[in-house]
């Protein structure tokens, strides 16, 4: 019986995963059913911001906010979640408190009225790309241990990029502390 993992749940990948696309990344599961999977890296920075992938939207190009590298597919669209859907209207609900998408021209907006107050803008994360996996392609790497499944917490799902939101879901979901996690083979 396969593990089938809900909207708005995270995955960290394992240590030794190498795959250099996945090597101690933290992926927000959109959605995972028997046709697929579909999720956003959490935690790969770009160096890009909003306003250098959009110059010519007229609120967006103006928007610092950096984008993140969803994942190694299609780079030429961007995704976004956000939890604020009375202010981005639109988005798919992945769980409470958590949405996928939404209007783009109300996504700008929010960003400049929040830079405008002089607040912070991490109620918001922007990706280009996203990782996807085909039928049954998800559900054997869980089998086989290359993913650590988590619950999605807002404080990982709107981090910092880097590994430090690795380490918090890792030890989290494992309980290891600063402990090295189990091989793959030694989870089932």
């Amino acid at each position: 019986m396969s593990l089938r993992l809900a909207p708005g749940d995270l995955l960290a990948s394992h240590p030794g995963l190498e795959d250099p696309n996945f090597a101690r990344s933290v992926i927000l599961v959109c959605e995972h059913t028997e046709d697929g999977a579909f999720g956003l890296v959490l935690n790969r920075p770009t160096g890009v911001g909003l306003g250098q992938l959009l110059p010519d939207h007229p609120t967006l190009g103006e928007a610092e906010e950096e984008v993140r590298l969803g994942g190694p597919v299609d780079h030429a669209r961007l995704h976004f979640v956000h939890c604020v859907p009375g202010r981005i209207t639109g988005g798919t609900l992945l769980r409470p408190g958590l949405w996928f998408g939404g209007d783009v021209d109300e996504l700008g907006a929010y960003l400049a009225a929040v830079r405008a107050d002089g607040q912070d803008t991490d109620q918001v994360r922007a990706f280009v790309g996203y990782a996807g996996w085909g039928e049954g392609q998800l559900d054997a790497e869980l089998e086989s241990g290359s993913w650590i499944p988590a619950l999605g917490r807002d404080e990982w799902i709107f981090c910092a990029a880097g590994d430090a939101v690795w380490h918090s879901v890792v030890d989290a979901a494992l309980g290891t502390g600063d402990a090295e996690p189990p091989a793959p083979h030694e989870l089932n």
